[in-house]
Order: structure tokens, then C-alpha cells, then sequence
């Protein structure tokens, strides 16, 4: 297994690899975001497009007359920093560019999403109707940020349903995109983005958040440190990567910033063959600075200072181009193993959707689940029958299959049986079972009645 793939294997995450994992998150037009403020602030950078620059042999060095801000021609009397060697149409100093923060876009794209609209779909194949209104009243009642805004014995007393049930409803609205959902505060979706990514409870990520959450937006990081008996180092390494998460789930679907989805797949037919295209023409295809790389082909040319400074911008540039084809490797894995379990739904429609799970996904290919996760994180893909999320095609957790797929497999059993002697609801139980499918005789019964199959004493008299 290639090593960018084993998250696993915690001791393993060098620079490179948690690059990879960032960009991996990333749907396309976010990544583009990313780019595009990677080629403001790193000169060393450039995309294709650009004129190739001219190799300047001239040494580099502090006598070289520069221009300062202002137009004016400095002397050789002048003190000279390192910021002289960012080219003239740059506009961020190296200082600037080392401490710049990623923000990615809020808006772009061909046509606004509501919140509902991207919520309420994922939840057809996993709540019954019934549970569908329970659903479609939380989703009414979340605030701007994607909280719960009402206390959830207002929700018992409207719906007369039990507090598992709701529970149940809660979890699985949480779970879906975008994660952290209706939940109670950044806190809490916090933590169910970390369990949708993989993180179990005993993991650092969690337990930082579950713990020490004051503490980590203080940015106490000593505090927490010792209470976990772990290295500060430890302590950032695993705030870099809580970083990456969204506090505020519903952030990019308020009113004022509504969201905008740009699929990252198109799935279509090319000579009778399905195939899924990666919508990566938004991004510009990258290489490193000419003369950039001639200081650290000729380094006795520059100072030290240059050298180093080439060197380091150099490095970062590399790894973000080998980050984002280790991206477009990983998604386009992914993307395959969804056409090819999903294939009769997108070749006909909604009611052949199968049940598939990311540990299924991860060990078809090799690849941890959370890697999975990350891979689908707010992805889109255009179908014959519209945008759906990557995550739509995964069920909740190793145990949980859509609802209307099982119904379709105790329909399949059923009419498979022999007439004379049809299976119970306790049989067709075992069956599921033995299929890796855990459901109780209740839940095949309450299925059965739903579809308006009769029992196996009425079935067998017919």
C-alpha cells in the first residue's frame, strides 16, 4: 500500500502526506481558491500560461541595483532583504506569504443550493416518511450556522415520537453532508466531523476536542499538552489537522453567502462504456519558476540567503503539484469504484441505488476508510438525474444499509422462495445475516408491512 494512503499509521504523516490529505478535502473549486493564493504569494509557482522567464545569470546580490516600491533605483549604499528576490509584479513579502491563511471562496459556480436541497435527498434512502418530517422540521429549525435552534422536547411533543427515535433521526442528519449538522454547537459538530473522518474516541483529535475544546481556541497549548501527557508537538500536529474541519456546518449556505455547488464529476456514456470525468479544468496546470530553479543550479552564483530562500519556495511549489496529482489519483480511484457498484443507478435511475459502505470501499482498494471520507468530503457529481454528493453513495457506518435497498433485497428473497414453504421473517433474517446485512426479525417484519407483503402463513396459503 503506497504510503500517502496509510493515515493509518500516524508516525508516517510528513509534510508531504499531510499536504495530500488537506488537498484531498478540498472539492475542486475550493482547491482552486487554494491555487490561486499559492500563486500570489510563492514566486517560485507559475502555471503554464505564463511567458517562460528569461534566465538571468547575474548574480543576485546585495550591490545589484533593484527597484523599490516606489519606482526609485536603489544604491549600493542601501540595505538589501531578502524580499528583493520576489519579482517585481509579486505584491506579498516571503514574511507575508509564509503567515497567509487559506480562505476559500464562499460563492461560485452556475446555479445557488439551499441547504434543504442538498440535505434532504442523502436522507430518502436512509428515513422512512415518517422519519422524513421529523427531518424536514429540524432542518426548518436550524440557525444560520447549522444548530439545532429549538430544544428537542419542542420536536418529542410535535411529532409524539420516543427520544431513540429522535436520536436516531439526529445521528443520521449529522452524519451526512454536511457534517455536523444540526447538532447543538461548533463543539459537537466538531466531533462528528472527526468520527465522519475516522477519528475513533481514543484518537488525540478527539480527545482535544472532547476535553480541552476551551483550551484549544485559547490556544493553550501547554495546558493541554500535559493534561493529555503528550508533546506540545503532538498537541499542534493534531490542531493543524482539526484546522481543516468546519465549525460552523451550514457556514456556506446562509443567505448572505449562499452556496454554489460546481460538480467534481461529470458521469457520462463514451462508446457504451460509463465513465466519470474529473471537472479539473478549472485548475491551472502548475509547473516551477525557471529562474528559481537556476539558483539551485548555479548556487555559487547567489548568496546563501538566496539559496535558501529559492530552496524553500522551490520545495513548497513541488509539493503542492505532487499534492494535487495525488488528489486527482485518489478521487478518480474512488470515483471508479462508485461507478462500478453503482452502476445500474446511474444507468437507470434512483430504485437501483445499491448499499455499499466506505470500510468496503477502503479495503477494495486498498485505502484507509478516513482517506475514503476525506476523498468524498464535499464532492458533487453530475448524473443523468442530477448533482449528488460522493457521500450519497456510501451508507451510514459498516452495519447500516439504505432503507430502500433492504427492502429490495427482502422483496428479492421473497420472490425467490419456494411458494410451499416461504421463508419467516426470522429466516429471511438469517439470510441478511449471513450476507454480511444485520437486521433484526422486526425490522424485516416492519419492511415486509410496508411493502404490503403478506406473512409467511399468508404467503404459503396463497
Amino acid at each position: 500500500m503506497k504510503q500517502e494512503l496509510l493515515i493509518e499509521q500516524r508516525l508516517l504523516l510528513t509534510p508531504q502526506l499531510l499536504l495530500n490529505l488537506k488537498l484531498l478535502a478540498l472539492p475542486t473549486i475550493e482547491l482552486q481558491a487554494l491555487i490561486q493564493k499559492e500563486l500570489e504569494t510563492n514566486p517560485a509557482l507559475q502555471t503554464t500560461e505564463e511567458e517562460p522567464e528569461e534566465i538571468d545569470r547575474r548574480p543576485w546580490t546585495a550591490d545589484r541595483q533593484r527597484l523599490t516600491d516606489n519606482g526609485e533605483r536603489r544604491t549600493d549604499n542601501e540595505e538589501y532583504t531578502i524580499a528583493d528576490l520576489i519579482p517585481e509584479d509579486s505584491a506579498i513579502t516571503p514574511g507575508e506569504a509564509e503567515a497567509s491563511e487559506f480562505d476559500p471562496i464562499e460563492t461560485y459556480g452556475t446555479a445557488p443550493v439551499s441547504l434543504a436541497s442538498v440535505i434532504l435527498p442523502q436522507l430518502k434512502s436512509e428515513l422512512t416518511a415518517q422519519e422524513i418530517e421529523v427531518a424536514e422540521y429540524i432542518i426548518e429549525n436550524l440557525d444560520e450556522d447549522g444548530f439545532l435552534a429549538i430544544d428537542e422536547e419542542e420536536i418529542l411533543q410535535v411529532f409524539k415520537i420516543s427520544k431513540t427515535q429522535l436520536k436516531q433521526i439526529l445521528q443520521t442528519i449529522q452524519h451526512i453532508e454536511p457534517g455536523g449538522i444540526a447538532t447543538k454547537n461548533p463543539q459537537e459538530a466538531l466531533l462528528v466531523q472527526l468520527q465522519i473522518l475516522g477519528y475513533d474516541e481514543k484518537s488525540l483529535e478527539y480527545r482535544i476536542v472532547n476535553h480541552y475544546y476551551q483550551p484549544m481556541c485559547k490556544r493553550q497549548y501547554s495546558i493541554i499538552a500535559k493534561g493529555l501527557n503528550v508533546t506540545e508537538k503532538n498537541i499542534r500536529d493534531a490542531i493543524t489537522n482539526i484546522a481543516q474541519l468546519e465549525p460552523k456546518p451550514a457556514r456556506r449556505f446562509t443567505q448572505t453567502n449562499p452556496v454554489y455547488v460546481t460538480p467534481d464529476f461529470t458521469v457520462q456514456w463514451q462508446e457504451d462504456k460509463l465513465t466519470a470525468v474529473l471537472n479539473d479544468d478549472l485548475l491551472p496546470q502548475l509547473r516551477l519558476s525557471r529562474r528559481y530553479r537556476e539558483v539551485l543550479l548555479n548556487p555559487k552564483s547567489f548568496t546563501k540567503e538566496e539559496v535558501s530562500f529559492a530552496r524553500a519556495k522551490l520545495n513548497s511549489a513541488l509539493m503542492l503539484i505532487k499534492g494535487i496529482e495525488s488528489r486527482k489519483r485518489t478521487l478518480k480511484r474512488v470515483m471508479d469504484y462508485i461507478l462500478s457498484e453503482q452502476k445500474e443507478f446511474f444507468a437507470r435511475g434512483m430504485q437501483f441505488l445499491k448499499p455499499t459502505t466506505i470500510q468496503a470501499a477502503g479495503r477494495a482498494l486498498g485505502i484507509h476508510s478516513s482517506t475514503i471520507s476525506r476523498a468524498i468530503q464535499g464532492k458533487y457529481v453530475e448524473t443523468p438525474f442530477g448533482i449528488f454528493p460522493l457521500r450519497f453513495f456510501f451508507v451510514l457506518g459498516t452495519g447500516n444499509i439504505a432503507r430502500h435497498s433492504l427492502k429490495d433485497k427482502i422483496r428479492q428473497i421473497i420472490e425467490n422462495e419456494d411458494k410451499k414453504t416461504p421463508y419467516s421473517d426470522d429466516e429471511i433474517s438469517e439470510l441478511l445475516t449471513k450476507q454480511g446485512i444485520k437486521i433484526s426479525r422486526r425490522t424485516v417484519a416492519k419492511y415486509r408491512e410496508e411493502m404490503k407483503i403478506p406473512n409467511c402463513t399468508e404467503r404459503r396459503s396463497a
